[in-house]
């Protein structure tokens, strides 16, 4: 797991300046080495975190042997080894044993088409020194980032992260604020957008060629693929076997690895699956605290005996993690309301040894996980009905829901009456943070109204089956949550600490087998998960697999009203003093919530402390 960057069109000294101060920028994401390719058209840097081929043959920018390509690259690319094979009886030679030289010659092989062949996480940009072009890619789920920006001079540029391309100087910090709706809805803003004017990120599953100074954007996978799987009587048995292998191929490493284990079913069979093909004990790794509120890693032991694992619980003091919270906020390269624990966590397996960890994540949209699936699929079930109702009557009772009472849930009731009662209006709700009317009071400026959710799951859901209304909610949560948020956050919280996270359950042979199964092979309401479980049974304590699903959730409502409150405070007034916001809605949110409001919960206000927090460290104007 890497860093990257790069520069195209700007002339060869000043190219190599600002790699050099953008990769300065990204020096937590590799701290083995870095290294610099520049000609009179490109410069690419590259910051490496040493996982396979530990020697100097893995330095990168890499070069092919007759010196045509360069590519510089983030990732890991799980099918490597037989991509080469197949390479080689083509006959190419090789000179590593890294899977970065075995796409150099992928691409020269099958051009930009390689990316389709490729199973892995990554995030690259290949150039061809002799066409002049330069091929950028994403992974299909978007698991590895890559953001970009072309300025007034038309100079392009690219990164790991945002503060990356800040560094160059080329790109000026004024804040994008048609980008500040969606992320006070959304606790993230959704790509291509981000909260800096001028930058982007490339969206999952799509590649970029640029040259000549013209950018041409393409996307290769999408989760929906094919028709619907109605024959398949026994799903189980090929979900076992996709995920099984899906976990061996993301065991390949020259570096310690392990597993995060929380005792959920997720990452409790990701271990079970480590466990049966090694004949060494699995490392896994959890966090206990000494706050009787947290989860006491019990289940997590349990496991971790079962399995006979060689387990690591790591007990935090809570003033240890109060103490992490400043430096956690600090490392968000682009804000979030969320992954604090991930900060946690990786800052103790990294010290621990670990330096690549499996993790469950991906489990809950993939298999129908949340509560969330249930409620909607009910709601759907009653589309019909739905639309008989009038939207005036709809209208009125919405109304006269919201007077009863201010907590939030109720409140999204109301607004889920007001809407035409489709997923892609109703799905938005579930995942949001800031009702439209509290968006407008904070915001000097009135939100155009622009959905992105709404917009992004109205085109992509448009014509699906009926009978996949799970998989029309999956995708929903792939897309939006687990893309803007999870995955963001465990990208940039673990790489703050140069620890890689692997994600068995985002293989996109498994996403896309799994998209292509009925609601009735996959959903059993009175079981959560039935098709993994069903997949798995009898490998998990049955203790463990039936347990209730508890989220891992720090008691931030007490640490904001007490040791975190001056922090709070200060990032607090720090974003009501920017010309966007209005200072009295921040003031009255700030104090509604210290005396308990439940209009306003911890997430919402520590939403803005995160935002405020970033525009104080890079310097953010609003202009």
């Amino acid at each position: 797991m890497c860093g990257i960057t790069g520069i195209i069109g700007l002339e060869t000294a000043a190219g190599k300046e600002g790699i050099s101060h953008m990769l300065q920028a990204l020096a937590h994401r590799g701290p083995d080495d870095s290294g610099v390719f520049a000609d009179e058209r490109v410069a690419l840097g590259h910051q490496r975190l040493s996982i396979l081929d530990l020697s100097a043959q893995g330095h990168q920018p890499m070069h092919s042997a007759d010196g045509r390509y360069v590519i510089t690259y983030n990732g890991e690319l799980y099918n490597f080894q037989a991509l080469r094979a197949e390479l080689e009886q083509h006959g190419y030679t090789f000179r590593s044993s890294t899977d970065t030289e075995v796409m150099l010659y992928a691409y020269d092989a099958w051009g930009a088409a390689c990316i389709e062949r490729f199973n892995g996480m990554f995030a690259f940009a290949l150039y061809d020194q002799q066409a002049g072009s330069i091929l950028i890619a994403r992974d299909r789920l978007g698991i590895k980032p890559l953001y970009y920006a072309t300025t007034a001079e038309g100079v392009f540029l690219f990164a790991s992260e945002v503060r990356s391309i800040l560094a160059s100087g080329l790109v000026k910090p004024h804040l994008n604020a048609h980008a500040l709706s969606a992320y006070l809805r959304y606790q993230s803003v959704p790509p291509p957008e981000t909260l800096v004017a001028g930058v982007r990120l490339l969206e999952p599953g799509t590649y970029l060629l640029v040259k000549d100074g013209q950018v041409e954007q393409q996307r290769y996978w999408q989760a929906w693929q094919g028709e619907a799987i109605s024959s398949d009587t026994h799903p189980e048995q090929k979900v076992r076997a996709l995920l099984e292998a899906a976990v061996q191929r993301r065991l390949i490493s020259d570096v310690p690895l392990g597993a995060f284990l929380s005792g959920g079913i997720d990452s409790s069979l990701i271990v079970g699956i480590m466990s049966a093909g090694s004949t060494q004990p699995v490392q896994t790794f959890t966090v206990a605290f000494d706050d009787a509120r947290f989860e006491d890693g019990r289940y997590a032991a349990m496991v971790a005996k079962h399995f006979k694992t060689h387990h690591t619980e790591v007990l935090l003091q809570t003033d240890d993690v109060l103490a992490q919270v400043p430096e956690a906020v600090a490392a968000q390269d682009h804000p979030s309301g969320d992954g604090i624990n991930t900060y946690v966590v990786s800052k103790a397996a990294k010290a621990s040894g670990l330096t690549v960890v499996l993790s469950g994540l991906g489990g809950d949209e993939l298999f129908a996980g949340y509560a969330g699936f249930k409620r909607l699929y009910q709601q759907q079930q009653w589309q019909a009905a739905w639309k008989m109702i009038p939207e005036a009557v709809r209208t009125f009772a919405a109304k006269a829901i919201s007077q009863q009472t201010a907590a939030i849930g109720v409140q999204k009731i109301a607004q889920m009456l007001q809407t035409d009662g489709t997923l892609a209006s109703v799905y938005p709700l579930t995942r949001q943070f800031y009702a439209p009317d509290q968006v407008v009071q904070l915001l000097r400026q009135a939100p155009n109204g622009y959905d992105p959710y709404h917009s992004l799951l109205r085109d992509e859901l448009k014509g699906k089956p009926a009978q996949r209304i799970i998989s029309q909610i999956s995708y929903a949560e792939l897309s939006t949550y687990m893309h803007d948020v999870l995955l963001r956050d465990t990208d940039q919280m673990s790489m703050a600490h140069a620890l890689e996270v692997r994600v068995p359950f985002l293989d996109y042979t498994l996403v896309e087998y799994v998209m292509q199964l009925s609601d009735q092979q996959k959903f059993n309401q009175q079981q959560q998960k039935s098709l993994l479980v069903n997949a798995f049974a009898g490998l998990l304590p049955a203790e463990v697999l039936h347990r209730p699903k508890q989220g891992f959730i720090m008691p931030f409502a007490d640490w904001m009203r007490g040791p975190l409150r001056a922090f709070c405070a200060h990032h607090l007034a720090v974003l009501a003093d920017q010309p966007a916001f209005r200072e009295e809605t921040i003031q009255r949110f700030w104090q509604d919530f210290l005396q308990g409001s439940k209009a306003i919960s911890w997430s919402r206000l520590w939403l803005l402390v995160a935002l405020g927090a970033w525009v104080e460290r890079n310097g953010i104007r609003f202009e």
